[in-house]
């Protein structure tokens, strides 16, 4: 096997890879849809973890039979990184000993996110070529706007309950969810698992069309399609979503203006951002502030969301200081509702969760790997993909102080395996 004619195993590897993070935008409602008409539908709803164990013996033949590959990765300080941070959970789960499917879930949910990572270096190892770059691309870019597609079409015109027809109810998903309790303002997932999963992913598709936005030369379709993500994002009324998207698109506008419009836009924004805040504070009671920032108003007597995410953060830095060498994979986050023995803790930050699973340690080893990411994204932050993975990277890192953003299958599996790829591609085969 020869570098310039890949054998079948990485074929495999590529076409594997590729198509898994093309169906993941539609996993909830492939797993419901084939769940609900089937049967089995918790084996339906792992089929990207089961995916990804069937690409993980091809992953390693090919690092066994290929010696060169095998040296590139052994070099770079960010794998060695990922086999401490590996070994650390499997240590903690021995030690702990948590409820076997909470553990499952757990491992399952912290682990992919560093398989895709290696899944996509070794892509870019054995397939150099900007073909395949492009083809990974166009298969993020254009399933990304099916779903905002979709999105618009739910607020727009199809029937509230459109997705009863797919399986979704109160049993797997809900089709669509109100903003609070006696709300009558209704909050949309297209495709995805829920409203605040759903804005995060339009993080990394708006960043991707405001950067094509600036190099294409249908600036006007673009923009468009800019403006359609834009909707869909809003009527998911996922604050953490609003904000990262705000710092991922700030930061793309940054990068490739002038330095006199850095300059005023960094103005602007500042204005911006006193304007915004006094204006909240100064309609608190109006029910359009209220229902859209706040989530509550002033028929809603349950506690606010606000409420609800200070008393989960508060539970979850309890639990640190607790015990900082973490409970064990599957004992916080979403995984933890799993647990029959103890109460699930959601502390509504992925940080959080971390440390109370796998303890501070674990939480730095984490913590050096994104950095080492967003590193290798910033000094390649003049070719496309790279800058796109850096802006909303950044973003989704404040998004997860207030979400637990990455144990989301859909957003963990292809920002990841895009990660893995772009930031270790020669220049060569960047796509234009």
């Amino acid at each position: 096997m020869t570098r310039n004619q890949p054998g079948l195993i990485p074929r495999f590897l590529r076409w594997g890879t590729i198509t898994l993070v093309g169906l993941m935008p539609f996993h909830a409602l492939i797993y419901v849809w084939l769940g609900t008409n089937l049967g089995h539908i918790d084996w339906f709803k792992i089929w990207p973890e089961l995916a990804i164990a069937a690409l993980t013996p091809l992953a390693v033949m090919s690092f066994v039979r290929d010696d060169k590959l095998r040296g590139v990765l052994m070099s770079r300080k960010i794998n060695w990184l990922i086999l401490w941070y590996v070994a650390l959970h499997l240590a903690i789960a021995a030690w702990r000993q948590p409820e076997l499917k909470a553990l499952i879930a757990g491992l399952m949910t912290n682990l992919r996110i560093v398989a895709m990572l290696l899944l996509g270096q070794i892509m870019a190892h054995q397939w150099p070529d900007r073909k395949t770059a492009e083809t990974f691309a166009r298969v993020v870019i254009f399933t990304g706007l099916a779903t905002v597609v979709f999105a618009v079409l739910q607020v727009t015109i199809l029937p509230d309950d459109f997705l009863r027809w797919f399986g979704y109810g109160s049993t797997t998903i809900r089709p669509y969810t109100k903003l609070h309790e006696g709300s009558n303002v209704l909050r949309f997932s297209s495709t995805l698992r829920g409203p605040n999963p759903f804005g995060a992913y339009l993080v990394v598709i708006l960043s991707s069309l405001l950067n094509r936005s600036y190099r294409s030369k249908q600036r006007t379709v673009v923009l468009f399609t800019v403006a359609l993500a834009a909707t869909a994002l809003l009527f998911s009324f996922s604050r953490s979503a609003w904000i990262a998207s705000v710092i991922a698109c700030g930061l793309a506008y940054w990068v490739h203006a002038l330095p006199n419009a850095r300059r005023r836009v960094g103005l602007i924004a500042a204005a911006g951002v006193v304007l915004l805040a006094t204006g909240v504070v100064i309609f608190r009671d109006n029910n359009v502030i209220e229902n859209a920032f706040f989530h509550t108003d002033e028929s809603n007597v349950a506690s606010t969301s606000d409420e609800g995410h200070l008393a989960a953060l508060r539970a979850g830095v309890q639990g640190v200081a607790e015990d900082p060498l973490g409970d064990g994979p599957g004992t916080a986050g979403p995984a933890s509702v799993n647990l029959t023995k103890m109460s699930p803790r959601i502390s509504e930050n992925y940080y959080l969760q971390l440390a109370q699973e796998v303890g501070v340690i674990g939480l730095v080893l984490f913590l050096l790997i994104f950095a080492l990411v967003m590193q290798r994204a910033y000094a390649q932050r003049l070719y496309v993909w790279p800058q796109v993975l850096l802006v909303s990277g950044i973003g989704l890192a404040v998004a997860n102080m207030l979400l637990h953003v990455w144990a989301d299958d859909t957003l963990g599996i292809i920002w990841w395996a895009m990660a893995g790829y772009y930031l270790y591609l020669p220049s060569k085969a960047q796509p234009k």
